[in-house]
């Protein structure tokens, strides 16, 4: 048997693996030991053969997972072509979960802890302390900013471009966003679920703006000031939700909107070259 305890967004997490395996390096680099009271426990055991549970009612189906409700708690089948490659127990309190997965599946699936999504989705908002942001995290200056929109508008490329030019970035595809333990402003945390990161550090920054992206239709910079109160309803449909709890969407939006609405927000058309940049550096910090 073997244990880690990692800390991703102030939880503390406890992976207790049946076998010895070989961990990544970038999943490694997140393990921290401490003799911290655990807020999760995951299970995970490792086996050759693997039949997918009965679910007679099925309350959540997409392409890659199933999901059915019973007594003791959430029971997920979790497929990848098809083939049935894991199943997850989460307790209804997010404290007690068991994974059970297929040996060669192991590093398609635990090193980024992906598994992890639903678990601290839920435990996040059970707490009612943050939840998660679908974008990338930059630092110019000392403002800290989330770039978000829709998939290929140029989330990537412009923190790309944003890191060449000596300044922070932290966070790619989904970002963990809470109060500060004094409620006065937003935490962005680093997560280790980015495979482009390859020295996950745990981290976080306030969060003073968030960007929407969109490609520049006359080949030049625009920033744009929104109304967030307005605009809060698609940029929350925009991002991650937790699809998986459809009993608890209005918390979720009126967490969201808690956080949100203290947050500036732009609209922002860039060309995706330096210039794009400069003009934020000049924009927002100068």
């Amino acid at each position: 048997m073997m244990q880690y305890d990692l800390l991703i967004a102030g939880i503390a997490i406890r992976l207790i693996y049946s076998k010895k395996i070989s961990i990544e390096p970038y999943a490694a680099s997140s393990f921290w030991a401490n003799s911290k009271e655990m807020d999760i426990v995951l299970h995970i055991d490792t086996v050759q053969k693997l039949e997918k549970m009965s679910m007679p009612y099925v309350n959540i189906k997409t392409s890659a997972w199933e999901m059915m409700k019973d007594k003791n708690g959430m029971f997920y089948n979790i497929f990848n072509q098809g083939c049935i490659k894991a199943i997850l127990f989460i307790a209804y309190d997010y404290t007690e979960c068991m994974l059970k997965i297929l040996e060669d599946e192991l590093h398609d699936i635990i090193p980024p802890l992906h598994i992890m999504y639903p678990i601290l989705s839920g435990f996040l908002l059970k707490k009612n302390q943050g939840f998660f942001f679908h974008g990338s995290f930059v630092k110019i200056g000392e403002k800290g900013i989330v770039l978000t929109g829709e998939s290929g508008v140029g989330k990537s490329t412009l923190s790309e471009l944003i890191k060449t030019n000596g300044f922070e970035k932290f966070g790619d595809d989904r970002l963990i966003l809470t109060l500060d333990s004094q409620e006065k402003f937003v935490l962005c945390h680093s997560t280790p679920f980015d495979l482009k990161l390859s020295n996950w550090v745990n981290i976080s920054y306030r969060v003073d703006a968030i960007l929407c992206l969109m490609h520049s239709s006359n080949g030049s910079n625009c920033l744009d000031k929104q109304n967030m109160n307005k605009e809060m309803g698609h940029l929350i449909l925009m991002n991650f939700l937790p699809l998986f709890m459809e009993d608890n969407l209005a918390k979720h939006f009126n967490l969201c909107e808690r956080l949100l609405s203290g947050i500036s927000l732009y609209n922002y058309s860039f060309v995706p070259d330096n210039t794009s940049v400069k003009y934020l550096l000049d924009s927002l910090c100068g």
